[in-house]
């Protein structure tokens, strides 16, 4: 009889233990989902803002051919090297969110995997 409550015992305090790992997990999940909503966000944001720079650059450019031409600049304007910068950042760090998107989007699929594994 001691020994089927030491037994029942144990099964709660492992049932205890199994049901706090759970609500761990569950919490990382939402921190991942939600940061995986802010990624998609800012990815978002930084593809528009890089767009509206792109079409600005292609606009300046064109006015620069409209312009009659009396010297040609050496080199591109100081706003056009500003836009290009800006661009060239904006690409680079569109990359780095890309890249974390997928390893979080990798994360919690492996997640997923692992929890639905329930050994028998």
């Amino acid at each position: 009889m001691e020994a089927c409550r030491q037994i029942q015992l144990e099964r709660d305090t492992f049932a205890e233990i199994l049901k706090g790992e759970r609500a761990t997990w569950q919490q990382r999940m939402n921190q991942m989902s939600e940061r995986m909503c802010t990624l998609r966000e800012e990815k978002e944001c930084i593809m528009n803002r890089l767009q509206e720079l792109e079409t600005s650059l292609v606009e300046l450019r064109k006015q620069m051919t409209e312009l009659p031409s009396l010297a040609p600049p050496a080199r591109p304007s100081e706003v056009e090297q500003q836009l290009q910068e800006e661009a060239e950042h904006l690409r680079e760090e569109l990359e780095s969110l890309a890249g974390q998107l997928q390893a979080q989007e990798h994360l919690e699929a492996a997640s997923q995997r692992t929890s639905s594994y329930r050994p028998s």
